[in-house]
């Protein structure tokens, strides 16, 4: 095995960690956004002051402005999570047999280079 190889069999595993990682980061940020909006808007409405809660929509008046309206629809957002946390365990499964397959491949396929 020359040098050439095993810097290029690193490259690849770079590759292939980034690739797995992103595609990860990108699973919990869709599963996870709901609940991120509705502490956002739950923090904003705190610190202003304001009410917030499921049953109507309360007047918050920010910098002049009445952002009662987008907190209401940013809370709401966290009902959304009902669905993307199911979305995103069936995507995690997917991205983790991927995972597995993958790496398997790549331990043979290395196993046959060496011999």
């Amino acid at each position: 095995m020359s040098g050439g190889d095993g810097a290029g069999a690193r490259r690849g595993d770079r590759r292939f960690v980034f690739a797995y990682a992103l595609a990860f980061a990108a699973i919990v940020l869709f599963t996870a956004s709901p609940i991120i909006l509705a502490a956002i808007a739950s923090a904003i409405a705190t610190n202003a002051g304001c009410a917030l809660n499921e049953g109507n929509i309360h007047p918050c008046i920010i910098a002049g402005e009445d952002w009662g309206s987008t907190l209401y629809t940013m809370a709401m957002m966290g009902w959304l999570a009902i669905a993307t946390i199911q979305i995103g365990a069936m995507a995690f499964a997917f991205w983790f047999a991927a995972l597995v397959v993958h790496g398997v491949v790549l331990l043979l396929r290395r196993g046959r280079s060496r011999n």
